[in-house]
């Protein structure tokens, strides 16, 4: 059976679609959380120094978030069947990276990198929990990312693709009568990516950032309902992203 190991910092971030991916699967890996000051020390020295790195069998590296759940996708029956909907899984996939990238300002002052009243500085230290800056710099770079663009993207994604009763029953939820897939008519490897986006959405910005768009937030709770899934979510580190 192959090893796989993915390596990424302590936090959830763009590794935790990788993650929650391979629980589905119940595909055993090692979770392997490295310190951001350590790898900085000796990223230079790599060939591609970009994490999250998923490693299989101590020889084959893949590198991006995306890059890595196509692979797992393909390798473990979790992804869609013609060509034209495995190119709209890898344009939507682009967006989430997207996304990720302008999060980048918000993500590194929660890690102290970078002050949160000048985002544009680098190699100066802050508070990551200074209540008087990350309020602000949330407002600035989450709160549009999600609910101008992500949250309107994903919305009419799973409102036009229409597909329902294959996911898990949340009736009980009450508002939420529709359920069903990004892109085509079963769970691929771009239903993780999405969920566990909008899941850091609900986790680290407003308790009702979503409110607007009650098919991403049913579907992301019925990723998350996954029964393969809930070992991993109970036992998850709590990280500040």
């Amino acid at each position: 059976m192959a090893k796989f190991k993915v390596k990424y910092l302590n936090l959830r971030g763009r590794a935790e679609s990788i993650r929650l991916l391979l629980n589905y699967v119940q595909q055993p890996y090692e979770d392997s959380r490295e310190n951001f000051l350590e790898f900085a020390n000796y990223r230079d020295k790599l060939p591609l120094a970009h994490l999250p790195k998923l490693v299989v069998d101590n020889k084959f590296e893949l590198c991006y978030s995306s890059v890595i759940l196509q692979y797992l996708g393909e390798k473990f029956g979790l992804e869609n069947e013609t060509a034209e909907e495995k190119a709209i899984c890898a344009m939507l996939a682009q967006r989430i990276n997207d996304h990720f990238e302008y999060l980048k300002p918000y993500v590194n002052c929660l890690l102290g990198l970078i002050p949160a009243n000048n985002v544009k500085a680098k190699g100066t230290k802050c508070h990551p929990q200074n209540p008087l800056k990350l309020p602000s710099l949330a407002e600035r770079c989450l709160r549009p990312c999600i609910t101008e663009d992500f949250g309107p993207v994903f919305e009419r994604h799973l409102e036009a693709n229409n597909t329902g009763g294959h996911l898990p029953n949340l009736a009980f939820f009450g508002m939420f009568p529709f359920e069903g897939y990004l892109v085509g008519d079963k769970l691929t490897w771009v239903d993780f990516f999405a969920a566990s986006f909008a899941d850091l959405a609900l986790t680290f910005g407003r308790f009702d950032i979503l409110d607007r768009f009650p098919r991403v937030l049913h579907h992301c709770r019925a990723v998350y309902s996954l029964p393969q899934l809930q070992q991993h979510i109970k036992n998850r580190p709590d990280t500040l992203f």
